[in-house]
Parts: C-alpha cells; sequence; structure tokens
C-alpha cells in the first residue's frame, strides 16, 4: 500500500460534513456542520497556537483549563460553517456565531460530537479500503 493511500491530511483540508445526532435519542437532526479534519493545517496551527499559550501560562493556568482551551481551539479552527441550527430564530451559521454558546450545555454537545466525528478519521474517506 502506498502511504498516499492512507495520508488525510488533503482530505481533512477539504473538510467533510457532519451531521448532529439529538444526545437523548441518538437521531440525527437537521443541523450540518461542515468541518475539516484534525489534521489539517488550519487546526495544526491552531493547536500549535494553543500548545504556545500553554506553555506561556503554565504558571497561573491549571492543567485543565489549558487542555479544556486545547480542545476549544482545535473545534472551533475544525468547524468551517453550520446549516440548520438556530437559537430564538437567529441562525448560527459560523464558529464565531457559535463561540458564546460553546460554554453551556448545548455547546458541550455539539463539542464532544464535532470531537468525536473529528477524531475518527475514517470519516475523512468516502469510498472504505478494500485492500
Amino acid at each position: 500500500m502506498d502511504l498516499k493511500d492512507i495520508d488525510d491530511v488533503e482530505k481533512a483540508n477539504e473538510g467533510i460534513s457532519m451531521t448532529l445526532k439529538h444526545p437523548g435519542t441518538g437521531e440525527d437532526t437537521d443541523i450540518v456542520i461542515r468541518m475539516r479534519g484534525f489534521d489539517s493545517d488550519v487546526v495544526r496551527e491552531a493547536e500549535r497556537s494553543a500548545y504556545k499559550k500553554m506553555l506561556k501560562n503554565k504558571e497561573t493556568a491549571t492543567a485543565a483549563d489549558q487542555l479544556e482551551a486545547l480542545r476549544l481551539a482545535k473545534v472551533k479552527a475544525a468547524i468551517i460553517s453550520i446549516e440548520g441550527l438556530t437559537d430564538g430564530g437567529k441562525e448560527i451559521k459560523t464558529p464565531a456565531d457559535l463561540e458564546p454558546y460553546l460554554s453551556t450545555s448545548v455547546g458541550l454537545v455539539i463539542l464532544e460530537q464535532v470531537n468525536s466525528f473529528a477524531n475518527d478519521r475514517a470519516n475523512l474517506f468516502t469510498e472504505p479500503f478494500r485492500g
């Protein structure tokens, strides 16, 4: 097998769509998040920046706060756009629109699903490997 067959960076940069699942039922919702994979150039740069901040703040921030900041940085960099998400009729379409909600329980649902989806590299490959 050639290395290019398992290299996911190009696909991570292109982005993939994830349908958000309802946290209570596990069923698909109408919310679709277009996102980069965690191996994309944009996400990796955000991760490096977060690590640099962690090193600068190691004396003043707790380890838990630093790890949460790292996770938030990766997820915010991964999200390209959002479809079908509203708050009282106001559309939430961009990572900037979503940011105020990320510290809420609803934000945690989105963070966990984006994190889980992005960490599964198989989601980047549309055709299964046949060997």
